[in-house]
């Protein structure tokens, strides 16, 4: 079927088309009559994707785009948007409420839920703005939901934001009372053990002490010396007694000044002696005195010299025993070293314990006043661009949209119905019909309008074809 047929089966049918086309506009008509008058508004908010920490100062990591618009459609942020509307306390609602759900469920999760379903979020191409719509049938309530949903938004977002650290903060705060526990008792077992054996500085102490050890075994060393050297003077004693020689040749006897001293005065005395014997006589009186005095000399250097003997043996005794009373304070002294480092070593610990508690306390205090500084902050990185306003023109029903429709699907319709009905109904519209119908040569086609031979050519293949347009009769 050519075109020109089409538009000849067109122009006879034109009456089905035009009555088509009227009741598409008519529908179209009566639907933006019909239908109620329906307002959007939308609010614009705008996600920063450089925001940094409030803490830390961190840059973070940018927002998904994505996440974000699933956060805004959430239930959670709708129970936020009819808490933040209070329209639960409307008697409007509540009356929708009963009627539609008889009173079961809730009605904030409801009234929530309904709500999601009118609210249209998008995010602009290439950009970090979201755009929130709603629509309702009042245009004051669009745009307070709009803004509504913004809000509770940015409320959610922070919300996100802060949990984590009140919960650490939370946990934080369980922990340090432990650990200022634990400090205190590692605190408490550190004096007690430093009053208990008086350190106070441990160290300087020690010093003390060492130096002490050091001068007992200085005084040890020289008390050996001096009863090694007294025991050789003692052995040598004896054997010059066991010799059968007299206690004056002894070496250290003869040393001693005092008995030197006295052998140089009883000779002088026996000189003297000796001279009187033989001038004045034994009897005189002058030679029984100086006789006197000779003897006396004599006993006192048999006395001292016999003292001196002893004193070997004597001074090797005491120096016997002040060997054995360092040694003994020398033991003494190491013992008191040993409890000394001892103490030293168990405060060491206790000091490691109180300074590690003390570590594991201030680390804990500093997370603490972080996160708690973090859980208290206001900052987001969302914020309301343009606010809703309340809409002016209704978003819906759209006439010319509504008009164009109603207009192109008539004309589809009307087109359809033409065609069918023609093909119920053949018709006879040009010469091309006769000839696919009875399978005949056309010579041409007798158009009243027309001056004769205008349309009529001889035809190449032994006949004749229609070259011109005219309106054909119908059959």
């Amino acid at each position: 079927m050519s075109l020109y047929q089409l538009l000849l089966i067109i122009r006879a049918r034109k009456w089905i088309v035009f009555a088509s086309l009227a009741v598409g506009l008519l529908a179209a008509i009566a639907v933006n009559i019909l239908m109620p008058k329906q307002y959007t508004a939308t609010a614009t908010v705008v996600v920063d994707s450089k925001a940094t920490d409030a803490i830390t100062g961190n840059i973070l990591p940018p927002p998904l785009m994505s996440t974000q618009l699933e956060v805004i459609r959430s239930h959670r942020v709708a129970l936020d948007v009819v808490s933040g509307t209070r329209l639960t306390e409307s008697p409007i609602a509540k009356q929708q409420f009963e009627d539609q759900t008889e009173g079961k469920g809730s009605i904030k999760d409801w009234w929530a839920d309904r709500l999601l379903l009118n609210t249209d979020v998008k995010a602009r191409r290439d950009s970090n703005l979201i755009d929130i719509q709603f629509t309702a049938q009042d245009s004051r309530f669009s745009a307070l939901v709009a803004n509504a949903f913004a809000r509770a938004y940015m409320d959610v977002t922070l919300a996100l934001t802060l949990d984590p650290f009140r919960q650490t903060s939370t946990f934080f705060d369980e922990q340090l009372k432990n650990l200022r526990a634990n400090l205190e008792r590692a605190q408490a077992r550190l004096a007690e053990h430093q009053q208990k054996y008086g350190i106070v500085i441990t160290d300087e102490r020690l010093d003390v002490e060492n130096s002490r050890l050091e001068e007992l075994y200085s005084q040890l060393a020289a008390a050996q010396a001096d009863a090694r050297d007294s025991g050789t003077r003692e052995r040598k004693a004896a054997e010059y007694a066991k010799a059968g020689r007299a206690p004056d040749e002894i070496p250290d006897v003869l040393a001693n000044p005092l008995i030197q001293s006295l052998k140089s005065d009883l000779l002088r005395s026996e000189a003297k002696l000796k001279e009187s014997s033989a001038i004045i006589g034994h009897n005189h009186p002058q030679y029984q005195k100086q006789k006197a005095e000779a003897d006396a000399l004599r006993q006192k250097l048999d006395q001292e010299i016999k003292y001196a003997v002893g004193g070997m043996s004597t001074l090797s005794s005491i120096h016997a025993q002040r060997v054995e009373q360092l040694n003994r304070a020398v033991a003494d002294q190491k013992e008191k070293m040993l409890q000394l480092k001892g103490n030293r070593d168990a405060a060491a610990v206790l000091r490691a314990d109180v300074d590690s508690a003390q570590k594991g306390y201030d680390a804990a205090q500093a997370r603490y006043t972080s996160t708690t500084l973090a859980s208290r902050t206001s900052n987001t990185n969302v914020a309301m661009l343009n606010p809703a306003v309340e809409p002016a023109e209704p978003s819906s029903p759209k006439v010319f949209r509504n008009l164009l429709v109603g207009l192109i699907a008539g004309l589809i319709v009307g087109l359809n119905l033409a065609f069918a009905f023609e093909v119920f109904d053949r018709r006879v519209r040009t010469g091309e019909d006769i000839g696919a119908e009875l399978a005949l040569p056309v010579l041409g086609v007798m158009d009243g309008r027309s001056r004769p031979g205008r349309n009529l050519l001889p035809a190449m293949t032994g006949g004749y074809r229609l070259l011109g347009y005219g309106r054909p009769k119908p059959a």
